[in-house]
């Protein structure tokens, strides 16, 4: 099969809403209780025919800089600034080409701007990141297949060797599923300060809108059985907690069962201090035991010193002393196309799938990890990972393209958070949230309010449509059977705001008042 080789970007427009989370979401240095979240329409053109696709993202506060010192509004200000540099950069693109190639084209000229206005790679690479997943819907629409289909007989045009050049002659397709998972098991994230039980919720003002709040609830209501936990620099906190929420989850019906990761958000700033954590954890016996069920730790190190291979593989060696060594990949260190196999030198086993982070990128991540399976079976990593992790993805448009991309790479098990920290589709507009609750109903429900203390299942109804969650999987072969990267209907989001208007900007900001923890 041939590429699309003719495609040509012919407009380009970038919306935002604002959006307040249902209850705060800590990790890492940020706590994220509201964010713009901005949606990409980009249109095609093709030997006279024409269509739009769409991406979208919120503007999560200190995941991309790690800034302790920025405010919430110098934070998305950059965010932005870097979308809206991405948008410029694609109206300009070349006159016709593959998919691949005007991405390609997109994302070097935006790293060359970033790197010119001191930008980490990771922030450029967020904007371009949009470009690409709208390029690849509107392309896909246009050609009336779905993503796997795309991926699978390589439409766009993919060239792996660009991204790593041992990849020579690899097609897409000797990597990816011949076809995509169609359910996702649900690995709940629990956060910083997230209450873990039905007592956690009577102090403080948590919501009732019919949505579980505390572990306890959310393990009740939706059956999970894998976590992610988020742990900080404090040594003495982090063991307290882990007890406290190995306790919950192992009291719960098949709690035995579960499995679990880590993610550290970068919080130690040497390997030394993260081995003051897992030595301490090693020589709790309740911990000890439960860390058999540890399937991974993501980022533990922050990204100045993460990638530092000798500091890496001598930190390996010394915690053997201290018992099984976890397998640890990287997440916020891989900003460029290629630091998988950096990452991979320097001792990790692997690396994240985020769309933020790019599409394509995930592709070459996958191809190289298969490429390299026998070699990191013999160090005990199995074939390399390459986990579905989320960035609090919500709403119609960026969780629904993210379940399509995780499910045509064959990732089966995802991080899930945006739908526990944002009641479901609420903020959104009902010309955005309804075509998807109807499009998509293996993947979403509706829920009445009720009392979060009451530790029942909600009742479902004509009330909040939210992400349906049914013995710890969601449902989503609706997400593959239409053009497109997942959406079945294609989002029009013409009503909102402008986010390339300043005023617009200013009354988005306006709505998102000012909490006292976000500066």
């Amino acid at each position: 099969m041939s590429a699309w080789s003719n495609i040509r970007i012919v407009g380009v427009k970038a919306y935002v809403l604002p959006l307040r989370a249902r209850m705060p979401f800590r990790f890492g240095i940020s706590c994220v209780t509201r964010v713009p979240h901005v949606i990409v329409r980009v249109e095609v053109a093709e030997n006279g025919r024409r269509a739009a696709g769409v991406a979208a993202d919120s503007l999560m506060p200190k995941w991309f800089t790690k800034n302790p010192d920025t405010t919430f509004r110098e934070d998305v200000d950059e965010l932005r600034e870097s979308i809206l540099s991405a948008c410029e950069v694609a109206r300009t693109a070349g006159e016709g080409g593959t998919v691949f190639a005007l991405w390609h084209e997109v994302h070097g000229e935006q790293l060359r701007r970033g790197d010119a206005r001191g930008w980490p790679h990771l922030l450029a690479n967020f904007g371009a990141s949009l470009i690409e997943r709208a390029l690849i819907d509107a392309a896909c629409r246009l050609h009336g297949l779905t993503f796997h289909d795309a991926l699978v007989r390589n439409f766009p045009g993919i060239r792996l060797e660009a991204i790593y050049p041992e990849l020579e002659g690899t097609a897409p397709a000797e990597a990816v599923p011949s076809g995509p998972v169609s359910h996702m098991w649900v690995r709940h994230t629990i956060g910083l300060t997230d209450p873990l039980t039905r007592e956690d919720l009577k102090a403080g003002d948590w919501p009732r809108d019919g949505l579980p709040v505390c572990l306890e609830d959310v393990i009740a209501c939706h059956g999970i059985r894998r976590f992610k936990i988020k742990v900080s620099d404090d040594t003495g906190k982090n063991i307290d907690r882990l007890r406290a929420i190995a306790a919950v989850i192992d009291a719960a019906p098949g709690g035995s069962d579960s499995v679990f990761t880590l993610d550290g958000n970068e919080s130690w700033r040497t390997p030394e201090a993260f081995e003051d954590f897992w030595c301490s954890a090693m020589k709790d016996t309740i911990l000890k035991n439960w860390f058999r069920r540890l399937r991974f730790v993501e980022q533990p190190l922050h990204r100045d010193c993460a990638l530092d291979g000798e500091g890496i593989r001598a930190m390996r060696e010394r915690l053997r002393g201290a018992g099984p060594v976890p397998p640890v990949i990287i997440d916020e260190s891989d900003a460029d196309t290629d630091t998988l196999a950096r990452a991979l030198a320097a001792g990790y086993a692997g690396t994240t799938h985020k769309n933020c982070k790019g599409v394509f990128k995930s592709v070459a991540n996958l191809a190289l990890l298969h490429r390299r399976a026998r070699r990191l079976a013999s160090r005990g990593e199995g074939a390399g990972i390459l986990s579905g992790e989320d960035l609090t993805n919500v709403g119609p448009v960026a969780l629904l393209e993210d379940l399509c991309v995780a499910g045509a790479l064959g990732i089966d098990d995802l991080e899930r958070n945006g739908h526990h920290y944002f009641a479901g589709l609420g903020g959104f507009p009902p010309e955005l949230r309804e075509p998807a609750a109807r499009h998509h109903a293996d993947v979403f429900t509706s829920v009445i309010a009720g009392d979060a203390e009451s530790g029942e299942a909600p009742s479902h109804g004509d009330g909040l449509a939210t992400v349906r969650i049914v013995a710890g999987r969601i449902e989503c072969a609706s997400l593959h059977r239409r053009p497109g990267l997942g959406p079945a209907e294609r989002a029009n989001p013409s009503a909102l705001p402008s986010l390339e208007n300043d005023a617009d900007w200013a009354a988005v900001l306006g709505a998102l008042a000012a909490s006292p923890d976000e500066g």
